[in-house]
């Protein structure tokens, strides 16, 4: 599995999107600029350093990813986890487009009907899980992605497997 984080958050600010267990459970983290998180006391991961739950060296930056100065995922069932904490997003959408079209030359992933059916998330869920608060999802494969309405993107995958 891999999370997706884009939500911005610092320390006039401090929004998070993921759950402690979201960090804990994934093996390995990937940000776009490890020290920006210092500087902006980014809320995703200023706090946990200080509480001990990550230390800085099990943060990797994107670059290090792609130039293979840091490994990639170690086998498909290790949860790896994307947080872009720097940056104004427009190379992600091309990259995003660039994904795309490899996959469909290959024949891979999931393409979503853009007449999905979304639901919005209970309240007993969004009561457990604040951040969840007035998104919506939808079930498929035996996953659920959590959508956010303004922009129908999805901004989380979910699996019941532990």
């Amino acid at each position: 599995m891999h999370v997706n984080s884009i939500v911005g958050g610092d320390g006039y600010l401090p929004r998070r999107e993921l759950d402690d267990e979201s960090i804990r459970r994934a093996g390995l983290i990937v940000v776009g600029y490890k020290p920006q998180i210092l500087i902006d006391k980014q809320a995703e991961f200023a706090d946990r350093l200080e509480r001990g739950i990550i230390k800085i060296g099990d943060l990797h930056e994107l670059g290090e990813l792609v130039t293979g100065k840091c490994r990639g995922r170690k086998d498909e069932k290790e949860i790896t986890l994307f947080k872009n904490n720097t940056g104004m997003g427009i190379q992600f959408a091309a990259t995003a487009r660039l994904v795309y079209e490899k996959a469909k030359e290959k024949g891979i992933g999931t393409e979503l009907p853009l007449a999905i059916e979304l639901r919005a998330v209970p309240d007993e869920v969004a009561a457990r899980v604040p951040q969840t608060k007035g998104y919506q999802y939808v079930v498929r494969g035996g996953q659920v992605l959590l959508v956010s309405p303004p922009t129908r993107i999805v901004v989380g995958l979910f699996s019941d497997a532990p």
